[in-house]
């Protein structure tokens, strides 16, 4: 794994580049014991605009209001259901209330920015897409339903689980357009609602040709595409050999990911807690 000196030089490395924008995220990065202390540091990085960090908020509770001053502008709660059974089965050991806890603690610490995440599977959570699209209701935050990517290994789901994210509109006609907001995601709005409602296609509409994404695993893996097998290492590297290993795999971002479906599996070769979403 990365040590926490070289995933610092990997940000300084980047924001030389022009990189502005900075997401921590995982597998979960809460877990790990010194992630607010990464979060100052990388935060303070000259060039680093935004510092933003995805989490499925179990932890939150106790971490909202250190994260907020340690200098993370912005959050992204995963949240795939709103059934207690489910989310347990589906994070393997979470607790629901736990997660919508961790909701309520990032609003009370003050971040203005929160959006919730929700993966679209067939004949799991498409029966909970207006319960969940109301959560925009309840709390200022938006929702955003991404399409299931077939990764390496997409666990028990099958062939109908991968369904579009026009679901969502056909589920709830009363979506109303709303402008972009310069991000992938197609935004709605429900009436009287405090958020939107974003719509993110990677698999039936992808967005290759607008992706501005790099991606550096844990284990010091540069990913110029999130389905490609291309790697590129920069463990061990000075900040100077990382800043060229960086350059030369933005220059080798390819056009498109590929056809992407149940039978056409990412080429990743890894799953998406080992890459970062």
């Amino acid at each position: 794994m990365l040590s926490q000196e070289e995933m610092v030089m990997a940000v300084r490395a980047a924001a030389s580049l022009g990189i502005t924008k900075l997401r921590i995220t995982g597998g979960e990065p809460l877990v790990k014991p010194n992630i607010v202390r990464l979060c100052q540091e990388t935060a303070a990085i000259p060039g680093i605009r935004e510092l933003c960090l995805t989490t499925n908020g179990i932890r939150l509770r106790s971490l909202a209001g250190p994260l907020k001053e340690a200098g993370v502008s912005r959050l992204n709660i995963s949240l795939d259901t709103l059934d207690s059974e489910k989310y347990r089965y589906i994070t393997r050991c979470g607790r629901l209330e736990d997660a919508l806890a961790g909701i309520e603690a990032a609003l009370s610490a003050g971040f203005r920015k929160v959006k919730l995440n929700t993966v679209l599977i067939g004949g799991f959570n498409d029966d909970e897409i207006p319960a969940l699209a109301g959560l925009t209701r309840r709390w200022p935050v938006d929702l955003r339903f991404i399409e299931l990517m077939p990764m390496y290994d997409s666990g028990d789901f099958g062939p109908e689980a991968f369904i579009p994210y026009s679901t969502v509109l056909e589920k709830l006609p009363e979506l109303e357009p709303v402008p972009s907001d310069g991000g992938v995601a197609k935004l709605y709005r429900l009436p009287g609602a405090q958020g939107n409602v974003g719509l993110i296609s990677p698999v039936s509409a992808h967005f290759c040709a607008e992706c501005n994404r790099i991606r550096i695993t844990a284990d010091g893996r540069i990913k110029p595409c999130l389905h490609s097998p291309d790697e590129r290492s920069i463990k061990g590297q000075s900040q100077e050999e990382m800043t060229e290993t960086l350059r030369q795999a933005i220059l080798s971002k390819p056009k498109w990911h590929g056809e992407l479906s149940y039978y056409e599996r990412s080429h990743a070769n890894r799953n998406m807690n080992q890459i970062g979403g």
